[in-house]
């Protein structure tokens, strides 16, 4: 669900989940029946479209809890995402903060640790919901802080006219540009991060990020970075900061294959009808792809009286129960469902195959990797600047500003400040 830029305005979900503008969204002129809820809105994403659709989940979610709360009325407040973190601690400082949170599971995390989220109660089993992995992510020394909802992970998309099959290895991918087909790939570590798996980095790198690494050569990871040093030397080959743009080139015919996340999946169909393939990313000869999923999860606002802080409980439940669940995935084709016993009927959709193959085959692969990795990227509190450095520097290699040697020192080094 990527969440996208309106003017900050609120919504009222009514029971007919018909959207009715406020005046003003004082928290105080709502009745006390009344539960709040927060998200961000990917403003670089932003459209008539892409907002129906966000705000048309969202009510779906809403309808299931208010059938058995049919007198609690919902607000939805819509912000900026970049300014949503900064916005739920200033109004939670003034107690006037969400009830809900709805955001990725990270951001949630981060407000957990400042203070501005609380944990889910612990007299409610999560573990029958979710999945080890799930926990993983949703958990901090094993509390759960969030509550995922929706998995969205990363695929192939590509124009079935000029591709009429998806490589299966990303070898096959390099042929088919050397034949002329037109690739659009993501210039973001996030957007990269399948190729590193599927040039069979992906041990070295979680090796490093948990401070285990037994060699000073780190072959696999400099055999990616040539890698993508090479794809940039590729006529075919074109690199984008953003994620919007990479898709309008295949909407309009300037690419045939690009990597794409499987939120985009809905509006790429409604431009491009029939003609859009949705595949599995391309795995190695010898390992497999290592796409990224995203976890659209609850979290529980620190500022709630206990009945708000009970129709929020109640709605994440009603949100992530198993029927719930199963009706969600019967009509949406772009994401999978949290709850691990709702079985993904991908023979019905070709795009719900590639995105539980993405997820349940290539991402699961890497379960004893995921945490070395994250610290790879991420860093830990004491290196907050991690990312950026790492963003910039695949940035400046395929630029060709840095040469492989060089991004290979940056990707590698750790300060003694600095290590996971």
């Amino acid at each position: 669900m990527r969440l996208r830029y309106r003017p900050r305005t609120c919504l009222m979900t009514t029971a007919a989940a018909i959207p009715v503008l406020l005046t003003g969204c004082a928290r105080g002129i709502q009745p006390p029946n009344t539960l709040f809820i927060a998200y961000g809105i990917e403003d670089s994403w932003f459209s008539k479209e892409s907002k129906t659709l966000i705000e048309g989940r969202l009510t779906e979610f809403t309808e299931n809890f208010k059938r058995t709360s049919p007198d609690t009325n919902v607000v939805l407040f819509g912000y900026k995402f970049g300014q949503l973190q900064e916005q739920i601690i200033s109004d939670t400082k003034l107690n006037l903060g969400p009830d809900l949170i709805v955001s990725a599971s990270g951001l949630i995390k981060s407000l957990h640790n400042k203070g501005y989220v609380d944990a889910l109660p612990a007299r409610i089993n999560w573990d029958q919901t979710y999945s080890p992995l799930v926990k993983e992510i949703a958990s901090i020394k094993g509390q759960y802080v969030a509550a995922p909802v929706l998995i969205f992970t990363q695929v192939a998309c590509y124009n079935k006219r000029t591709v009429p099959a998806s490589p299966q290895t990303i070898q096959e991918l390099e042929e088919l540009t050397a034949s002329g087909t037109r690739v659009g790939l993501s210039l973001t570590p996030e957007g990269l991060w399948w190729t590193a798996g599927s040039m069979g980095a992906i041990k070295e790198m979680s090796a490093l990020g948990l401070n285990k690494s037994k060699t000073t050569k780190f072959k696999s990871i400099r055999s990616w970075l040539a890698w993508l040093r090479k794809a940039a030397l590729y006529k075919n080959i074109s690199f984008f900061k953003s994620e919007l743009r990479k898709d309008e080139s295949l909407i309009n015919g300037e690419l045939d294959w690009i990597s794409c996340d499987a939120g985009g999946i809905e509006q790429l169909r409604n431009k491009m009808g029939d003609t859009l393939g949705v595949s599995a990313l391309p795995n190695g000869a010898q390992t497999a792809a290592f796409p990224i999923p995203y976890y659209i999860s609850f979290g529980l606002g620190s500022s709630s009286s206990k009945s708000q802080r009970d129709a929020a409980i109640k709605y994440i439940q009603s949100s992530t129960n198993l029927i719930v669940q199963r009706q969600l995935m019967l009509r949406n084709t772009d994401f999978l469902p949290t709850n691990k016993h709702v079985t993904i009927p991908t023979r019905s959709s070709q795009a719900l195959q590639a995105i539980n193959t993405s997820f349940n085959d290539q991402v699961r692969g890497y379960s004893e990797e995921w945490p070395g990795v994250t610290r790879f990227v991420f860093g830990e509190k004491n290196n907050p600047n991690r990312y950026q450095e790492l963003t910039s520097a695949l940035a400046d290699l395929i630029s060709g500003y840095l040469t492989v040697d060089q991004t290979l020192d940056i990707f590698t080094s750790f300060s003694e400040g600095s290590k996971p």
